[in-house]
């Protein structure tokens, strides 16, 4: 009997401490969904209350740490959104502004550009209306009659020039301007610009060069009336801005190999580091005052970029201001 109740005292003992030793195991590794069932109201029941409501709060922390974590991502995720968010806007603000004084520059450019218009197509005309108006005295001696008659027709010339520039601006502008290919000799176009440009160089004392390297081809299929504009463009810019020494036109194979490249290099006064892609913008002119000192419309550099392009090359310039400039047309002798 001693030894019967002795066992049975061992198993009301030891069975609810192993459930709870079971129990507080599992929730060591991290089973908190552990609940220790109350058998009887002895005095393990308070322990095993305890130990239940234990774990109930763990399993309350758990949840809380869970839901604290959750707000956390949340609120990260919301604090990037609405920095992303401010970073659009600020970009947007920025592309907003930016756009605005391109508006404000380009609407400015127009109207500095349609002055200088306006000024380039009043002086021919009053020097035409002028002279005819003189013309018509019957008195007018012989000498002075030419001399007038001459300046008219100069002044026709010029102004001609103008509405050409402005014709074919509005033809690249449209994508429209025409260009025919045929087999020209390359030396023919380059004779004809210098015979063209020589007269004015020499009323300003400039000496005029041409250099044309042996390995030119005789014959190149290109628009010779688009690539003799653009030659004389070129050649013109860079006489008009000269005021002493040389303007030189050299025609070489380009270094590929496939184009071909008209250099015109002068010793005029050069250009400005801030002003050396601004010149080829239509409506845009590098130096207001020099374009009112040597007359033009500002349009001859951006239409000849356009045609070096159409003739399957390209037109740039190297500079150092106050050391003269040198302008680099290329164009594809076989396209």
């Amino acid at each position: 009997f001693a030894l019967t109740s002795a066992w049975l005292m061992s198993r009301l003992l030891v069975e609810p401490v192993e459930r709870l030793r079971v129990a507080a195991r599992s929730v060591a590794e991290g089973d908190l969904s552990v609940q220790v069932d109350l058998l009887r109201a002895d005095e393990f029941g308070p322990l095993i209350h305890e130990f239940n409501h234990m774990v109930a709060e763990l399993r309350e922390q758990e949840r809380l740490k869970r839901q604290i974590a959750e707000r956390t991502r949340e609120l990260e995720e919301t604090t990037v959104q609405l920095e992303t968010e401010a970073e659009q806007r600020q970009q947007v603000t920025d592309h907003l502004r930016s756009a605005l004084s391109s508006a404000e520059e380009a609407s400015k450019a127009k109207t500095e550009f349609l002055a200088n218009m306006s000024h380039e197509l009043r002086t021919p005309l009053s020097a035409i209306l002028g002279f005819a108006e003189i013309l018509q005295d019957d008195g007018l001696p012989k000498d002075s009659r030419n001399e007038f008659t001459s300046s008219i027709e100069r002044s026709g010339r010029h102004l001609l020039s103008v509405i050409n520039d402005l014709l074919d601006l509005t033809s690249i502008q449209s994508g429209k301007l025409p260009v025919t290919r045929s087999d020209c000799g390359a030396r023919d176009v380059v004779d004809e610009v210098v015979e063209l440009m020589r007269l004015r160089a020499e009323q300003k004392g400039l000496d005029l060069r041409c250099e044309i390297d042996p390995r030119v081809p005789e014959t190149i299929h290109t628009d010779a009336l688009r690539l003799r504009q653009a030659l004389v463009n070129l050649v013109g810019n860079a006489t008009k801005f000269t005021d002493a020494g040389t303007v030189t036109l050299r025609v070489a194979p380009a270094h590929s190999g496939r184009l071909l490249r008209f250099e015109i290099e002068d010793t005029g006064p050069g250009i400005a580091d801030d002003q050396l892609e601004r010149i080829f913008e239509p409506f845009t002119l590098g130096d207001m005052s020099n374009t009112r000192k040597h007359e033009g419309t500002g349009l001859g550099l951006p239409i000849s970029r356009h045609l070096a392009e159409l003739l399957g090359g390209d037109l740039a310039v190297t500079s150092s201001f106050g050391n003269g400039s040198t302008f680099l047309l290329t164009i594809d002798p076989a396209a």
